[in-house]
């Protein structure tokens, strides 16, 4: 009951009804877990819940499946005036003029047509300290009738200050069983890609559906190229370096992939490294390329490299650099044997 397009979380969606039944629903939340399980779904289905106009009685019970009253559909359609999602633009930071006008100038107008005035900032890890600060303010007195929605996959950005006054709810990785089902009945992908895209998808229901033939061999060809850097003369790592960048849009998503393909199969090195099951292994399909590398690397120079792709994510999602500045220093710290 409730919640019918979302798959999984059902300890997440049977919490989120007890709050409605028993009329305890909490004026903010955060909801937290690793990208792509469904998070900010689930946000905007609690919001559709909130202010269901099929609402059977006082406890809170609702029909089964997909509602199609006027306040689902709105919000359904993203111009429901008593619910508003805030995101950031192109990975960009989430500025204090954007939490003023589109948080504090709305929560504290009475509803329009619903019961509640709910507002889900997703990526709000984005919020920059300025726009953390102000919006600390409007969690220390919500309104009675609004709720506040935060969606995020690292909460370790977040003031403590904020995080405390949320009633937090964790989320997380989707089984891989759930991920080929989905992936089956969604994707065009073929049977025997099955599985190497429900593991490269991490539990990730999105990234499983964004994954398509194209993509898998893609991921292969590349980390080829990266186990081969070595090979390479100097001007040949920059020619690698250059088709890396033109095979990349403006689109932080493509240059997302780019590196959970390196955290993910540095992984795969550490985890053979350690004689880990093999099950755990996600690049099954390279595997005589990262027994090289593990034989090679040491543990700390893995943690390293991890280490410095993280900074260099962050540093190319949320400041001003230089791309391919950015793609040469990776391929370099690549190159070490």
């Amino acid at each position: 009951m409730g919640f019918p397009s979302i798959t999984g979380h059902e300890f997440q969606k049977e919490f989120l009804m007890k709050s409605i039944k028993k009329q305890r629903v909490a004026n903010s939340y955060l909801f937290y877990g690793p990208e792509g399980v469904g998070k900010k779904l689930v946000a905007l289905e609690f919001a559709k819940l909130l202010n269901c106009e099929r609402k059977i009685d006082g406890q809170g019970v609702y029909d089964e499946g997909k509602c199609t009253c006027s306040s689902c559909l709105k919000i359904d359609g993203s111009n429901h005036p008593d619910v508003t999602v805030l995101k950031s633009v192109d990975s960009s930071e989430i500025k204090v003029n954007q939490i003023r006008e589109q948080i504090e100038d709305l929560i504290y107008l009475k509803p329009y047509e619903g019961r509640y005035k709910i507002s889900i900032i997703d990526d709000a890890e984005s919020m920059n300290i300025n726009a953390q600060n102000a919006f600390l303010k409007t969690l220390e007195e919500p309104p009675a009738d609004a709720v506040i929605i935060l969606v995020c996959s690292k909460p370790q950005y977040l003031l403590k200050t904020i995080t405390s006054r949320c009633q937090s709810l964790e989320f997380f990785r989707l089984d891989e069983s759930v991920i080929i089902q989905a992936i089956k009945s969604k994707s065009q992908i073929s049977a025997e890609h099955y599985e190497t895209a429900a593991r490269l998808s991490q539990g990730s229901l999105s990234k499983a559906l964004m994954m398509d033939e194209e993509l898998l061999l893609e991921r292969k060809s590349f980390i080829d190229n990266i186990a081969n850097i070595q090979n390479r003369s100097a001007v040949g790592r920059l020619e690698l370096v250059e088709d890396i960048s033109k095979e990349k849009s403006s689109d932080s998503n493509d240059y997302n992939v780019f590196f959970e393909t390196l955290f993910m199969w540095l992984k795969d090195i550490l985890y053979m490294k350690s004689n880990i099951d093999d099950k755990h292994i996600v690049h099954r399909d390279i595997t005589e390329a990262t027994k090289r590398f593990a034989q090679i690397w040491s543990i700390d120079y893995i943690l390293e490299l991890r280490s410095f792709l993280e900074k260099a994510r962050e540093s190319l999602f949320f400041r001003n650099v230089n791309k391919q500045f950015v793609l040469e220093n990776v391929i370099i710290k690549f190159s070490k044997t």
